[in-house]
């Protein structure tokens, strides 16, 4: 198995790499690649697993603390999908490489100021804080824009905030908008 490990994040939480490679195992590896792992490096704590609740990649079930988890708990309560830097590289691809707007410049911007840009974003906007919606949202965004060609396409992080202002979030209401809209039309149809 092999893990990449974003260390900002990493410092940002005071998580330990070892730490958090044995979150990753037990989210998404075997029981074998997990015992392995202990067996080599140690379990995590308590305190670890607090911190992966702290940070938002463990929900805990209600009714349950965390000292009542064990590692293997973790793998049905794990979520990443508040957490930009496990999915950055793939909300980067969204943004097509090599394609300049009407400006001349490149859509597909640095990754560093994008991440920047999108946790900022998620603190600032907790109704929208999911990967899921925020993926939709740019796909969104993406697939109008390509059919003019890209000329006005914002470039990826001023499409999440410039200004004060955000196409994301415009594009993230639109989708929450469209699925009141839905919901609405079936309960007016029965």
């Amino acid at each position: 198995m092999k893990i990449q490990l974003e260390t900002e994040f990493l410092l940002r939480n005071q998580i330990t790499p070892t730490t958090y490679a044995a979150f990753l195992i037990a989210t998404t590896g075997s029981v074998s690649e997990y015992e392995a792992f202990v067996k080599e490096f140690g379990e995590p704590t308590i305190q670890d697993l607090k911190k992966f609740r702290k940070i938002g990649l463990l929900k805990v079930p209600e009714g349950k603390k965390v000292k009542e988890l064990t590692i293997f708990d973790v793998n049905d309560n794990y979520d990443n999908s508040s957490d930009p830097e496990l999915w950055i590289d793939e909300f980067m691809e969204i943004f097509p490489g090599g394609v300049r707007n009407k400006a001349g410049y490149y859509i597909r911007t640095s990754k560093r100021i994008v991440l920047k840009k999108l946790i900022k974003f998620i603190k600032e906007n907790k109704e929208f804080a999911k990967k899921d919606m925020i993926m939709q949202a740019t796909q969104n965004y993406i697939n109008k824009q390509a059919s003019s060609g890209f000329q006005m396409c914002k470039l990826a992080p001023n499409f999440i905030e410039k200004d004060g202002s955000s196409v994301l979030a415009a594009e993230c209401q639109g989708i929450k908008d469209n699925k009141k809209q839905t919901n609405t039309e079936s309960i007016d149809l029965v």
